[in-house]
Parts: structure tokens; C-alpha cells; sequence
């Protein structure tokens, strides 16, 4: 195990009303235990705004809002990027023009 790794972990965590133990490394225990807590959130409020959806199309909806959380960051770190990029090529051109 490297120094960037820690000790393996056995957790329970409860997404959605039901239980799963875990492996995972010490260090990250938070950063799940946030993440569930997140995921039960939004668990609920598909619950409460759409009671008749069974849990498969609530964890479905879920699911869905994650994928687009995580496109929105990653779109916008591609964004940044070729921002930055032309923010580059602009300071050479200014560089050599001086």
C-alpha cells in the first residue's frame, strides 16, 4: 500500500433505506459518508415530489442528477481550460509585440 492510500475500512452505510457494508480507505470515510448523506437527500425529495415512482425510477432520477452534476463540472473545467489556453496564446502574441 502507498503512503497516498490508507488503511482499508469496513463501514455500513444506508442509501435509501437499505444497508451495505463497505471496504474503503480510512482517509475517505467523510468524503462517502458526505456523499451518502447527499444521495439519501436527494433520495427523499424524489420521494416526497413524486410519491407514486417506485424506488427503481427514484434511484434512476437520482442517478440522472449526478451524471449532470458531474458533466456541468466537468463542461465547465473544459471551459476553463480553453480559457485559459487563449488567455495564454493572448499574453505570447502581447509578449512578442513588446
Amino acid at each position: 500500500m502507498s503512503e497516498t492510500t490508507g488503511k482499508i475500512k469496513s463501514i455500513k452505510i444506508v442509501l435509501g433505506g437499505r444497508s451495505f457494508p463497505l471496504k474503503i480507505e480510512e482517509h475517505k470515510e467523510n468524503a462517502v459518508q458526505q456523499v451518502v448523506k447527499d444521495l439519501n437527500s436527494k433520495i427523499n425529495k424524489f420521494q416526497l415530489d413524486y410519491a407514486k415512482a417506485n424506488k427503481e425510477d427514484i434511484l434512476s432520477m437520482v442517478l440522472l442528477t449526478y451524471a449532470m452534476d458531474l458533466d456541468e463540472v466537468t463542461t465547465g473545467k473544459s471551459e476553463l481550460s480553453i480559457f485559459q489556453d487563449a488567455l495564454t496564446e493572448v499574453d505570447e502574441i502581447l509578449e512578442a509585440a513588446i
